[in-house]
């Protein structure tokens, strides 16, 4: 059997031996392809990942590293700083996905790696740093969820007014037909962990429909609302 042949076999027994749980068999097949395959850089990460499903932590860092050193990508990044999260780490898990987004020097155009980093930033409090982040994604490609998650973390922390005033700076940026999703998502979000708050969850859904006067999610969340409040 040749070299090619070879490594795709270990690929697939080491793939299915994780699926079955048999995580040390799994561990040695890695290494294997790695043996075979020094530069594999899915074998380094497949290998970091399971590493650390068994705790590994040293360890799953340093084929995390390994394999940033042969191939650095975003998506590896971001996989590091996921788990870094997971385990705890926000400080490590920031850094990671920085390191992630200065691989583009134009703009990373990955609106994920920006809202794991968003949410690692809200943890630690720096919700500043966290808008500029989120006037950053606008910039490039109008992605809208990472500004939902801060306004949320805004809201919570320094309430309604705040974040209104937060969404108006990204209104400004935006075309109003996506940025009423934000206003429609934050009204659900009032109404879903501050039930004693229902005159501001009408307020973000009304500004919802300003924007987008088709916008019926809103619409028949605001039509409830009134109309409990007449039943009372």
């Amino acid at each position: 059997m040749n070299s090619a042949k070879t490594i795709k076999l270990l690929i697939k027994q080491a793939k299915y031996a994780e699926n079955i749980g048999k995580y040390q068999e799994a561990e040695d097949l890695w290494l294997s392809v790695i043996k075979q395959k020094p530069n594999d850089v899915l074998a380094y990460v497949r290998l970091a990942k399971l590493l650390s499903y068994q705790n590994k932590t040293e360890a799953a860092l340093t084929f995390y590293q390994q394999a940033l050193l042969i191939e650095p990508s975003v998506q590896i990044y971001t996989d590091l700083g996921m788990w870094l999260l997971h385990i705890q780490k926000p400080e490590e898990a920031i850094a990671a996905f920085r390191q992630g987004i200065a691989l583009e020097p134009n703009g990373c155009t990955d609106e994920y790696i920006y809202r794991m980093l968003a949410t690692a930033l809200i943890q630690q409090g720096k919700l500043d740093e966290t808008l500029a982040i989120c006037h950053q994604v606008i910039e490039l490609n109008y992605h809208l969820t990472t500004c939902l998650i801060t306004g949320e973390a805004i809201y919570d922390k320094h309430g309604f007014s705040s974040v209104m005033a937060v969404f108006r700076q990204f209104a400004a940026k935006v075309q109003p037909k996506p940025i009423s999703g934000i206003y429609y998502r934050l009204g659900k979000y009032i109404l879903f962990n501050y039930s004693d708050r229902n005159d501001e969850a009408i307020a973000a859904f009304q500004e919802a429909l300003r924007l987008n006067p088709g916008h019926q999610y809103a619409a028949q969340a605001l039509n409830k609302l009134q109309h409990n409040s007449d039943d009372r």
